[in-house]
């Protein structure tokens, strides 16, 4: 027996003197599938980073509500990366989808590891977009968010 793991979230909104309510479904499988996509690209771009030479640090570091995929090092210059993952390029390719609030929310977390850690040489933030496949699209966008 397949099991759909759905959940539903209520609304109401009040707009014009008019209560609006709506229900939206949620379908689980569907959440995981794309958290586990996305582990997957982060994965992949650690491993691709590694054999360019650069250590990783972190994966995942958190500040506040922010998240940095991957912190690494290779000699003087720590790297921050956003890994983006899509299926396919049908909607668009990965790397198009950091908006300027991700950018800033990148930027105040890297702060805050930069000061963590008492970093003082350079750094830089750049994007690794992934597309599975066999062979995976993995592309490496170099002081990509400024």
């Amino acid at each position: 027996m397949h099991r759909k793991f759905q959940f539903e979230v209520s609304s109401v909104f009040y707009c014009c003197d008019h209560e609006l309510k709506f229900k939206v479904k949620v379908d689980l499988k569907m959440v995981s599938e794309k958290k586990n996509t996305g582990n997957k690209g982060e994965d992949l771009a650690a491993e691709f980073l590694v054999r360019k030479g650069w250590e990783i640090l972190r994966r995942n570091f958190k500040f506040g509500y922010c998240e940095i995929d991957i912190i690494a090092r290779k000699e003087n210059w720590i790297l921050f990366v956003e890994v983006k993952t899509r299926s396919s390029s049908y909607y668009g390719y990965p790397e198009e989808f950091v908006s300027s609030q991700q950018a800033n929310c990148i930027f105040r977390t890297a702060d805050e590891f930069v000061h963590k850690i008492n970093w003082h040489g350079h750094i830089r933030f750049d994007i690794i977009s992934i597309i599975p496949g066999v062979p995976p699209e993995i592309t490496h966008f170099e002081d990509a968010i400024n």
